[in-house]
């Protein structure tokens, strides 16, 4: 009975102990490996969304995307969706309709205020 009780206490000890804090390792070798492989996989994607928490200005800025020297592209998808936002008022069709119509309403009524004003006169 002394013997299914011993083996009771170390299962169940077993059961909530398996790291050994001395030697900083798991005491299964398979725990152990399937830990080390998860910190390998973790430290390929380390550090790799750092500019996303930077501010605006300095993660929206050229110097962010490409070499300021060299002139050189690093990152080709930041660089595109930059320059979508450079030419967003150049690609927008509608904008420039609504511009011209603008442009001829205001020469018209410069016109306008000038005719008047020479009238005043005469």
């Amino acid at each position: 009975d002394s013997q299914r009780m011993k083996k009771l206490a170390v299962d169940k000890y077993w059961q909530s102990r398996d790291f050994d804090p001395v030697r900083c390792s798991f005491y299964d070798s398979k725990k152990e490996k399937i830990f080390i492989e998860k910190l390998k996989d973790r430290d390929k994607k380390h550090g790799g969304d750092h500019h996303k928490r930077l501010p605006m200005s300095v993660r929206e800025s050229e110097g962010g995307f490409s070499d300021i020297i060299s002139k050189e592209v690093k990152d080709n998808m930041r660089f595109k969706a930059w320059e979508r936002r450079q030419n967003r008022y150049k690609n927008r069709p509608g904008a420039r309709k609504i511009e011209q119509s603008q442009k001829e309403r205001a020469g018209k009524l410069e016109q306008l205020q000038e005719q008047r004003f020479i009238n005043r006169f005469t």
